[in-house]
C-alpha cells in the first residue's frame, strides 16, 4: 500500500509563496481544543513555530482558513466543469480543489511551481496539467 503523501498548502503574500503542511496544522490546530491549558499553550507556540518555518502569520492562516475550498472556474463546460485557456489558472484551480490527490512527490512539486510560472509552459508541461484538470473533471484548451 502506497503511503500517503503530505497535503502541502500555499499562501500567497507580499514576499512571494509560502508552502505549509496543511496536515500538520491542522492537527495542531485540534489539539486547541484540549480542556488543559498548558496543552492548549504548548501548540499556540508549536503553531508559532510552523508559520514561522513557513514564513507566514497567524493573519495569512487566518484568511486561508476564510477562502472558499476550491475557487470558482474561470468559465464552465456544458458538463459543467471549468475550462482554462491559461495552465497557469488550471495549475491554481488544481491546488486548490479539494479533490486533488498528487500522484506523487514530482506530480505535487509540479502543480505547485505552475502556479506561479514566470513564462509560457512548454506543450509537455500543457499536456501534464491538461491531464490533471481532466482527473479532477475540468479541461485545459490549447
Amino acid at each position: 500500500m502506497p503511503r500517503h503523501q503530505p497535503r502541502v498548502g500555499i499562501m500567497q503574500h507580499g514576499q512571494g509563496t509560502t508552502h505549509y503542511r496543511s496536515d500538520r496544522l491542522a492537527a495542531l490546530l485540534a489539539r486547541l481544543g484540549s480542556d488543559a491549558d498548558g496543552e492548549r499553550m504548548a501548540t499556540l507556540r508549536l503553531l508559532d513555530r510552523e508559520l514561522e518555518r513557513a514564513g507566514a502569520s497567524w493573519a495569512e492562516l487566518a484568511g486561508r482558513l476564510a477562502a472558499p475550498a476550491a475557487q470558482q472556474p474561470p468559465a464552465a463546460r456544458e458538463a459543467g466543469g471549468p475550462v482554462f485557456t491559461r495552465p497557469q489558472e488550471a495549475a491554481k484551480w488544481v491546488w486548490r480543489h479539494p479533490g486533488f490527490r498528487p500522484r506523487n512527490a514530482r506530480e505535487r512539486d509540479f502543480v505547485a511551481s505552475l502556479q506561479n510560472w514566470p513564462r509560457r509552459p512548454s506543450a509537455k508541461q500543457v499536456e501534464w496539467i491538461a491531464k490533471i484538470v481532466a482527473r479532477l473533471g475540468g479541461e485545459v484548451v490549447r
